[in-house]
């Protein structure tokens, strides 16, 4: 008499968080040729592009955010044109519940925000050639009905968030 044992097992995994353990600063570019690419990308003459500023928090809150950048003028080496500036984007990070105030400089080299007295308010009133540089100060939610008391906004950890900025190409 020979007695046969077969055992079958069948486990599955759900993964319901991953957890990123790094925080990030990445700037994409979209153009009529390209989706988003972190790479060099074409376009068209006298044609619409965007920059997308990506902030990606790791595995602790982050606070007092401020994402500074130049537009196409702090690295001319780089920059095979200099693109007009056309606006910005913020809805993204204000769906999430942030209130963004945007200051602009018509410096290329700046400071940040505390030390720097280039910096003013952004509206969509100001002359935009004078553009040179941007600061994106992310504040809570607050600040959208209280204008008198901004604090600065919290971001959960493991989170993203981020803000366009529009350009035209040259025309040649």
């Amino acid at each position: 008499l020979t007695i046969e044992n077969i055992s079958y097992v069948k486990a599955s995994a759900t993964i319901n968080s991953v957890i990123s353990t790094h925080q990030d600063l990445t700037v994409y570019a979209q153009t009529n040729y390209n989706n988003y690419s972190t790479k060099i990308v074409d376009t068209l003459c006298n044609s619409e592009y965007e920059y997308k500023l990506r902030v990606r928090t790791g595995s602790a809150d982050v606070t007092n955010l401020v994402i500074y950048t130049s537009i196409e003028e702090a690295q001319p080496e780089r920059t095979r044109w200099k693109g007009e500036f056309l606006g910005i984007d913020t809805s993204y990070a204000e769906s999430k519940g942030y209130a963004i105030k945007v200051w602009y400089s018509e410096n290329t080299t700046v400071g940040t925000l505390i030390e720097d007295t280039s910096w003013k308010e952004y509206s969509d009133d100001i002359d935009k050639t004078k553009v040179k540089s941007l600061a994106f100060q992310y504040l809570s939610s607050t600040a959208i009905v209280d204008t008198e008391n901004t604090s600065a906004a919290i971001l959960p950890a493991n989170t993203l968030t981020y803000v366009l900025i529009k350009m035209k190409s040259p025309n040649d």
